[in-house]
């Protein structure tokens, strides 16, 4: 079990990156929720906030990131660990 993991900790430092880009996105979706709230929901009368902005743009926004912070989370913990010879072998 051991030797596994010390025969590949560049499997361990993708899954890391991996989680690190849901952690960017789950804060990208907070910062975007945030400024449309913030900017486009003015409070009512009664005090219940209406969004006016468009949902299709909001859920591109949230939903269309996803996949490009989890490529780029990996990309930063996987960065330098691969050499010429494992780009040549695959």
């Amino acid at each position: 079990m051991t030797t596994d993991i010390q025969k590949n900790p560049e499997k361990i430092r993708g899954v890391v990156g991996v989680f690190f880009g849901l952690f960017l996105h789950f804060l990208w979706f907070v910062a975007i929720m945030g400024i449309i709230f913030t900017f486009f929901a003015p409070p009512d009368a009664m005090g219940v906030f209406t969004v006016t902005f468009p949902p299709r743009i909001q859920t591109w926004l949230t939903a269309g990131t996803l996949p490009s912070l989890i490529l780029f989370g990996h990309y930063l913990f996987c960065l330098g660990t691969m050499t010429e010879t494992d780009l040549i072998q695959n």
